[in-house]
Parts: C-alpha cells; structure tokens; sequence
C-alpha cells in the first residue's frame, strides 16, 4: 500500500507533463511563422525529412529543424514529401508547410512566349527565366 500512493503520483506527473508537452507542441505546430518577405526552398529529389528540415531553417524560416522532423514524423508526411520548389510566406505554420510539401503545392514562374516569335527568340526568353536552368 505504501508503494501505491507514491507510484500513482508518478503516474499523475507523467500524464500531467506529456498533455503540457503535447500541448505545446501542437500550439507550435498551429503557429504561424513571422517572416520579413516569401523565402523560397527547393527540396532536391530523394531528400530525407531532416534535410528538407534543416534546408526550410537554412533559407530563413525561424523553425528548428529537429521540431519540424518531428511534426514530419507525427503527422505522417516524412514518407509522403515531394521534391520541387516551395515559397514559405508570412504567417504559415510549420503544419501548412508539411501539407503543402505532402500536396506537391509549388511555387511556379510565368514566361511569356509570344506567338510567332522564332525558336531563337524563345530561347532568350527561357534563358532570361531566373527560376529556370538547363538540364540538358
């Protein structure tokens, strides 16, 4: 009996401490983030989720890559990312990041290629793209 009180307020704590942690992790998951101007992040192909992490910390975004591998992991869209180009605006949260890598919502670039222009003319024109590069 008398190691029953003392084991059922470790219990209690244990409980108590994983809903406030857990609390916490979800209000960081849900918050928005706070950034001067759109920070684009390119996620190269076959890239693990905590390259994807630390590469979305190194363009700018103020996330620490080890929390956002986490929201990776819990949320299921560590298996589920897709390689391409991204723009992280102000006020999305680490959870609208994921589902927007998860969904393949890219950021994209208009070029303009006016009707009979010649083919050399539309190979300035993709040439002078700044998002665009050879591959050939």
């Amino acid at each position: 009996m008398r190691l029953l009180k003392p084991l059922l307020v470790l219990v209690l704590a244990l409980a108590v401490l994983a809903s406030v942690l857990g609390g916490a992790f979800a209000w960081w998951a849900h918050r928005g983030v706070t950034l001067a101007e759109p920070v684009t992040v390119a996620v190269p192909l076959r890239s693990t989720p905590l390259a994807v992490a630390k590469k979305i910390e190194s363009a700018g975004v103020p996330l620490n890559p080890w929390l956002m591998l986490a929201w990776f992991r819990v949320s299921g869209a560590d298996a589920r990312l897709k390689a391409g180009v991204y723009e992280i605006s102000n006020g999305q949260s680490p959870r609208d990041i994921a589902l927007r890598m998860v969904r393949g919502e890219q950021a994209q670039e208009a070029v303009t290629l006016v009707e009979g222009w010649t083919f050399a003319q539309v190979r300035q024109a993709l040439a002078q793209a700044e998002s665009l590069k050879a591959t050939i």
